[in-house]
């Protein structure tokens, strides 16, 4: 978490310099706590890093960034030109982690573990602090929660 407060900062001042978006991604595995106490701590644990390869995966450039930031909870930090492409790579990032196909019973959206995702995508008028970015996303998070979980919710600006 600490590595990732410290990157956040960074590259948000060069996506501006570069005249790039940012996306910042913040990710919860659905029903972790669930799938802990039906299946054990143990395979809870390789779960957590099957669901962190998949996210390293989904991003290909070197100044793309995945963190664990908490719990069962990861983040994604990438470039993007457009809208529409940081959306792509979230929705990626979901269909990696639920095409690992790890047996999850006791999730509400698929028999598989899933994802549910917050976007937040930072451009060059941006003047929000993290704080703020980082609320924004998770406040998304939980709205794709209550939707069904299992998908991606944008913040709007």
């Amino acid at each position: 978490r600490r590595y990732f407060d410290n990157i956040f900062e960074q590259q948000i001042e060069q996506s501006k310099r570069d005249k790039n978006l940012l996306a910042f991604l913040i990710i919860d595995i659905d029903h972790f706590k669930q799938y802990n106490d039906t299946y054990g701590h143990q395979d809870g644990d390789k779960t957590l890093q099957l669901v962190a390869k998949a996210l390293s995966k989904t991003l290909k450039r070197s100044s793309d960034y995945t963190f664990r930031l908490g719990g069962e909870e990861f983040g994604l930090l990438y470039n993007v030109i457009d809208k529409d492409g940081a959306i792509s790579i979230a929705n990626q990032a979901k269909n990696n982690v639920e095409n690992l196909k790890i047996e999850h019973s006791k999730n509400s959206a698929s028999k598989y573990i899933t994802i549910s995702s917050g976007l937040y995508i930072i451009d060059n008028n941006d003047t929000n602090n993290i704080s703020h970015i980082y609320k924004k996303a998770d406040d998304a998070l939980y709205e794709a929660k209550k939707n069904g979980r299992n998908r991606v919710s944008i913040v709007k600006k």
